[in-house]
């Protein structure tokens, strides 16, 4: 996701728009997450052909299904790219615009599996208390927000070829972020009264609390792309009186400028939040730390597109949401330590000195494990040599 994110930001940066140095950051950026992409998808497909049973499990297992919603967002982040390199660097015609609209739909359709699915397994699954709350509950519903940005974008892409096609695009656009963003404020809410009621979450997740800016970044971007979409499109279709206006695509605009600056903003919030959460309690920097770099990049994105459009905000320059997330992250670096690796001699997964056995990369107890396999889903034993 932070890849996508990356080369998405380079095609659309607001300072030296169309350089060579801009285009060779964002093609390098596409080409590194397309292979990354397509290598995960592969040695997924094998495990799970090689353990069909993993497959039903993690699907129903409340923690690790929540990362299922990292394959929409990295297919709505490489549309994205495509995207630009078609319409501002001219690769491909007509038919790989096509192509890139089917496999939006296709995305559009995952991500409504991935959010409802997901809120199904935790409704039915277990009763959760208010103190297992975490900010990874919003990322099986980003990929809504994020397949509508990449909505309002090709839409836009579509107004030469189709204006139907383009009205259709921005209107499901427009729905799935509502929708999507609904759902996410209602678990931040959730979230929020979890660090107010309990305080923050335990060290091996308290850095994803950045992954909130995400959502954030990521509707203001919707936002501006599917306002432009409309402003372009109304006047094809409105002519008349009020509210039937030519000018109804101005004001809608003007409302998703608006909308995303707030957005912006609570973005900003959320970082200082997240911020105030590492200073408050220890920090393990291994887990989901790349999560920093997603919704850094997409907080950036939504800035730069409030500059492209907006005169005003441009003296604020691009890069306030990166310097806050990573300064954060290196707080919480500084005060945690490095998630407490001792070293090569702490025991191995079963060791490190503490009555259970901990994760080899964050050194958290895992309860119910055995430290060789036992009691963790798809790890048999295959044999055991005593030195």
């Amino acid at each position: 996701m932070g890849t996508g994110s990356v080369s998405t930001l380079a095609g659309r940066f607001y300072f030296g728009r169309g350089s060579v140095a801009l285009e060779v950051i964002c093609l390098a950026f596409f080409f590194l997450n397309l292979g990354m992409y397509i290598i995960f998808i592969v040695t997924t497909i094998i495990r799970y052909w090689l353990f069909p049973h993993l497959f039903s499990e993690m699907l129903f297992d409340p923690g690790e299904a929540l990362f299922i919603g990292a394959f929409p967002i990295g297919t709505a982040n490489l549309i994205d790219s495509a995207l630009i390199m078609n319409q501002t660097y001219h690769f491909g015609g007509k038919g790989f615009m096509y192509s890139l609209w089917a496999f939006w739909w296709f995305d559009l359709g995952v991500s409504y599996l991935t959010a409802f699915e997901m809120i199904y397994v935790m409704m039915s699954t277990r009763h959760h208390l208010i103190s297992e709350t975490t900010s990874l509950w919003v990322l099986p519903v980003i990929p809504l927000i994020a397949a509508s940005a990449t909505g309002g974008n090709i839409s836009q892409a579509l107004v030469p070829l189709s204006t139907t096609l383009a009205l259709l695009t921005v209107t499901f656009s427009l729905a799935s972020f509502m929708i999507g963003m609904s759902l996410t404020l209602m678990m931040i809410t959730l979230f929020l009264t979890r660090l107010l009621l309990r305080g923050p979450p335990p060290p091996r997740v308290v850095v994803a609390g950045f992954i909130i800016a995400s959502p954030f970044g990521q509707g203001g971007v919707s936002l501006l792309a599917n306002g432009r979409a409309l402003s372009i499109l109304f006047p094809e279709y409105l002519t008349g009186t009020f509210p039937r206006i030519e000018l109804a695509g101005q004001i809608f605009y003007a409302l998703c400028m608006a909308g995303a600056f707030g957005l912006w903003s609570m973005g900003v919030c959320w970082i200082l939040i997240s911020v105030f959460t590492i200073l408050s309690g220890s920090c393990s920097f291994f887990g989901p730390c790349g999560h920093i770099c997603c919704g850094e990049c997409l907080f950036t994105a939504v800035k730069t597109g409030i500059a492209r459009n907006a005169p005003f905000a441009a003296i604020h320059g691009g890069g306030g949401g990166g310097f806050a997330a990573n300064f954060g992250a290196m707080l919480g670096a500084a005060r945690g330590g490095l998630g407490g690796v001792g070293g090569a001699g702490g025991g191995g997964a079963g060791g490190g000195g503490g009555s259970g056995a901990l994760c080899p990369v964050c050194r958290e107890e895992i309860r119910g494990w055995d430290g060789r396999g036992g009691g963790v889903i798809g790890l048999k034993v295959k044999s055991v040599i005593s030195i």
